[in-house]
C-alpha cells in the first residue's frame, strides 16, 4: 500500500476513534455584567445620623473586579448611571428565585424559557425538586400570603433580561411591579429588542411601604447598524440555550425502574 493511502486510512481511523469516544456532557454558560436600579432609597447609619447613599430609581451596573472578599469570592464592583438609561433590550428569559433569609439559604431555578419546561429546583446548590415552573411554585413548602392575606407561592418569578448599554450587554433581573411594568410595554410595542428603549421609573406607595417602579419607554426603531449587533448578539444567546437545555435534560434524575436496573450492576 502507498505511503498516500496509508495515511488516508490512519486519518480516517484516528477519526473514527475521536467520534467513538465518550464525551462529557456539559456546557460553558456565558456570565454578564449586571445592570439594576435601586428600587428604595440606600442608606447607611452612622451613629445617630442616617446618611443617603444613593436615591430610589438610580440605575448602576455591577462588573466582577480582581478584588476578593473575607471568602475568596470576587468583589462586584458598582457604578450609577443616573436616574435614567438608553438601551436595547435583546433578549429575555426567565427564573424562579426564593432567599429564605431566617435560614440564609437560596432557593432558584436555572434560567429557562418556557412554561412548559421541566426545570431542576436547587437549594444551597444541591437539587431538591424538578417540574415545570408551575408545578414547582405549587409545592406546599413554598407556599405562602400576600402583604394582603393572599396565598401565593414563595417562588418568585423573575424576567432576565439582556440590554445593551453603551455597546455592552448586561443582565437585568426584573421581578415584582418592574417586572409587570415591562409586561405592559412588551404588550404594547410587540418586540422590544427592535427599538431603543428609555429606562426610567415612576414612585409608587402601598400603605407604609414606598419604592420606585421602572418604567420603559420606546424612543425609536434600530438603525441598519444596531439591528446587526442584536440579530448577532441574539443567535449567540440562542446558541447557548440550546446547549442549557440540552445539558439539564440529560440529567434528568432516574425512573423508579431505571435505578432499580442500574443498583444490579
Amino acid at each position: 500500500m502507498a505511503k498516500k493511502e496509508l495515511a488516508v486510512v490512519n486519518e480516517k481511523a484516528l477519526a473514527e476513534l475521536r467520534e467513538s469516544y465518550p464525551i462529557e456532557q456539559g456546557y460553558q454558560r456565558a456570565t454578564f455584567p449586571r445592570l439594576g436600579m435601586y428600587s428604595q432609597d440606600k442608606t447607611e447609619k452612622v451613629g445617630k445620623i442616617i446618611n443617603l447613599i444613593a436615591e430610589a430609581g438610580t440605575f448602576y451596573t455591577e462588573n466582577v473586579s480582581d478584588e476578593v472578599d473575607e471568602d475568596g469570592k470576587k468583589v462586584w464592583s458598582k457604578v450609577e448611571l443616573g436616574n435614567t438609561i438608553k438601551g436595547i433590550i435583546v433578549y429575555e428569559r426567565k427564573q424562579l428565585k426564593f432567599y429564605d433569609q431566617p435560614n440564609n439559604i437560596f432557593t432558584n431555578s436555572p434560567i429557562f424559557d418556557d412554561a412548559d419546561q421541566i426545570i431542576p429546583l436547587f437549594s444551597n446548590k444541591q437539587e431538591v425538586d424538578r417540574g415545570t415552573p408551575k408545578e414547582l411554585k405549587s409545592r406546599k413548602e413554598y407556599q405562602g400570603l400576600t402583604a394582603a392575606g393572599k396565598p401565593t407561592s414563595k417562588l418568585a418569578d423573575v424576567r432576565i433580561l439582556y440590554v445593551i448599554v453603551d455597546d455592552i450587554l448586561y443582565q437585568l433581573d426584573l421581578q415584582g411591579t418592574s417586572a409587570y411594568s415591562f409586561s405592559g410595554y412588551k404588550k404594547n410595542v410587540g418586540a422590544p429588542n427592535a427599538m431603543v428603549t428609555k429606562f426610567g421609573s415612576e414612585p409608587k406607595v402601598n400603605g407604609s411601604i414606598a419604592w420606585n417602579q421602572m418604567t420603559f419607554t420606546n424612543l425609536r426603531t434600530l438603525n441598519a447598524e444596531e439591528l446587526e449587533q442584536v440579530l448577532t448578539l441574539s443567535r449567540q444567546l440562542k446558541d447557548g440555550v440550546t446547549q442549557e437545555k440540552a445539558y439539564f435534560a440529560a440529567l434528568a434524575p432516574y425512573s423508579a425502574e431505571e435505578k432499580k436496573l442500574a443498583d444490579k450492576f
